[in-house]
């Protein structure tokens, strides 16, 4: 079994603006900075259809750091005070992950395939005290695989943050993107 946690891999969530005032908004990087996942693989024979393999992983619902605000897919460093950071974080664990009644984001694999290139995964997301199917792929980048997966907040009962009036929102999918070890 193989257990990855930011020391080795990264978990980001990019939120996009959306809303009247959207154009004085910012798209955001958001770094989970506390989780762990655990991946363990069983190797039968060269096919891996005779393989096992599962993928659990545990995210701190509290632990959501904003890394910078995003301009045309790039980082756009200096857009966002410390205190707007501190702004940021608060309304995502109070507001909208609701940290203090549900502190733990859960994913358990129920299916992994594909081959050593491309995972296919398959699993239970339990977000906000809603447990909903989910699926996507991990595609291997030199050592490591990535994930991206797009979550509508609305499939986990969360209502997208929004501010003056619902004139500058957060779109209801935003990306979850996760780069992790795998094997063990």
């Amino acid at each position: 079994m193989l257990k990855v946690n930011p020391s080795n891999a990264e978990c980001s969530v990019l939120t996009f603006k959306d809303g009247l005032l959207s154009a004085v908004a910012h798209d955001l990087k958001i770094k989970v900075s506390k989780f762990e996942i655990a991946t363990r693989l069983s190797v039968s024979g060269n096919d891996m259809s005779e393989w096992d393999i599962s993928i659990k992983a545990v995210f701190d619902a509290a632990s959501l750091k904003t890394v910078s605000a995003m301009k045309g897919g790039k980082e756009f460093n200096g857009a966002l005070s410390a205190s707007d950071r501190a702004d940021i974080e608060k309304n995502i664990a109070v507001s909208v992950l609701k940290s203090d009644e549900f502190p733990k984001i859960r994913f358990s694999s129920s299916d992994v395939s594909g081959d050593l290139n491309t995972l296919r995964i398959k699993g239970k997301l339990t977000l906000c005290g809603v447990t909903r199917t989910i699926g996507f792929s991990a595609v291997r980048q030199k050592s490591n695989y990535v994930a991206e997966v797009d979550l509508d907040q609305r499939d986990f009962g969360i209502k997208p943050f929004s501010a003056l009036m619902g004139t500058m929102k957060v779109k209801p999918v935003i990306k979850v993107r996760l780069s992790f070890p795998f094997g063990g």
